[in-house]
């Protein structure tokens, strides 16, 4: 697991609900490949990206944009072998917990007005 500090890399991406700086952890064993017309909207440390979208509403997210210390300790559960560190790592995402909160519920009205799932049925 990873507990990093992401960057909004698109200027108003997101209709300027992106933060410019927010936590993102991530439990994986890889990572997705981008197709050539990905955009990009935020990088971790590294410069890979963290959430990207295609097309005009799809939308994909590297880890959970909402994780909790408890998802991560039900995947860890799963595998024979425990990661190094697990402990320390899991005490900094539980400390993390309120800011990655924050960050998620202004991602989320961003996801929300660029897919435009509240209009009205026309």
């Amino acid at each position: 697991m990873t507990l990093d500090n992401a960057r909004c890399v698109l200027s108003g991406a997101l209709y300027r609900h992106l933060p410019q700086s927010f936590p993102v952890a991530v439990y994986m064993r890889d990572r997705p490949v981008l197709p050539s017309d990905a955009k990009v909207l935020a990088v971790d440390s590294d410069l890979e990206p963290v959430i990207f979208q295609i097309h005009d509403n799809s939308f994909g997210f590297v880890g959970h944009p909402g994780i909790k210390s408890a998802m991560v300790e039900d995947l860890i559960i799963e595998f024979d072998e425990v990661p190094e560190g697990t402990a320390e790592k899991l005490s900094r995402l539980r400390a993390a917990q309120g800011d990655i909160a924050a960050a998620l519920a202004e991602i989320m009205i961003g996801l929300v007005e660029a897919t435009r799932l509240m209009e009205s049925a026309r």
